[in-house]
């Protein structure tokens, strides 16, 4: 999964005799100039490598020949399919490795074996594993299906995209494979292949949070901001405490000048999750943007104060000069 804030850094305001409309349009500018958008890169979710192996009836045929005539070579690999369910892998990996010494044909002997290896992070050594299996059995959905979570992970990404499509192909029921092919298109930058992949995944998995995120995410870059609205918004459903898509609402919502929805977003976004800054931090800005000073510096205060519980000094220091610029502003109004 890869987030990032974008920071940007004070800068002194200077005020000049300027007319009205131009100080509107200054302060706007000063606004999203500050504004601390949540990018939400698209959202790779962590695989579930250890599901994506034989099932139990396939598992149990296996001792009977159906994959390997040599009685021995099915033994060791029934042991390895036992070990690797308990979580013994290095054990499961043993006794796989002497399974296809007696037969190197069992294709999921080296499917098993390279789920090992991405669990281990050993990519390349996975990826020939997979292949392998693959080379002997161009059925295995799974096989490919890891094989493209593990060319992502070395930055292959028409390979994985590649992968991902001939698993869709033999299991066209997988929403995983559909979400994790649209997150190496989004990051080809490939908008709307990403958008049609993820509401394939959003089809066959109406709950996957993660989905409906990069969707909405895609869906903005796309300038489709309706629909983007909406999205973030199914997103916040299925997961309250998931404030970056919360705030990225507002964030959206203030992009298109709908400045109270926006200021509702942040309130919201407060209210589920009181600790993260960010909003506390947005919502200020949004205030201040609007000429409401006073109630800008509760919301600054609060997010400078959560800055240093956490330690960061930097940021905390940055918004105190911010707050002592608002301060001076209004004693300039008292005057």
């Amino acid at each position: 999964m890869r987030n990032a804030i974008v920071n940007s850094k004070f800068t002194n305001f200077v005020y000049t005799k300027l007319s009205f409309f131009d100080r509107v349009n200054m302060l706007k500018q000063i606004f999203y100039s500050h504004l601390l958008v949540v990018v939400t890169a698209a959202l790779f979710t962590p695989l579930a490598v250890a599901e994506s192996g034989v099932s139990s009836p396939r598992t149990k045929q296996l001792v009977q020949g159906v994959y390997t005539q040599d009685l021995e070579a099915a033994g060791y690999f029934q042991q390895g399919v036992n070990n690797y369910n308990q979580g013994n892998f290095a054990a499961a990996f043993s006794a796989f490795e002497k399974a296809i010494e007696r037969d190197p044909s069992i294709a999921m002997a080296y499917h098993y074996m390279g789920n090992v290896l991405l669990g281990r992070g050993r990519n390349v050594e996975a990826i020939a594993e997979y292949s392998r299996a693959i080379q002997l059995d161009p059925s295995l959905a799974e096989s490919h299906y890891n094989l493209g979570i593990a060319l992502y992970r070395q930055d292959r990404l028409d390979d994985a995209i590649v992968a991902y499509q001939r698993s869709i192909a033999i299991n066209p029921r997988n929403p995983n494979a559909y979400y994790n092919m649209g997150v190496a298109l989004y990051e080809q930058k490939q908008l709307n292949g990403a958008i049609d992949a993820y509401r394939q995944a959003i089809a066959l998995s109406p709950k996957k949070v993660n989905a409906w995120l990069n969707l909405a995410i895609a869906l903005e870059q796309q300038g489709n901001f309706d629909a983007a609205i909406e999205a973030y918004e199914k997103a916040t459903d299925l997961d309250p405490k998931l404030v970056t898509a919360q705030n990225s609402l507002g964030n959206l919502l203030v992009k298109q000048d709908r400045f109270g929805e926006a200021i509702v977003a942040y309130q919201e976004a407060i209210r589920r999750q009181p600790k993260d800054p960010i909003a506390h931090y947005n919502l200020g800005m949004l205030l201040y943007r609007e000429g409401n000073l006073e109630d800008a510096l509760s919301p600054l205060r609060e997010a400078r104060e959560i800055y240093e519980d956490q330690g960061n000094n930097a940021k905390a220091a940055e918004l105190t000069q911010l707050i002592n610029q608002i301060k001076q502003r209004l004693e300039a109004q008292k005057k």
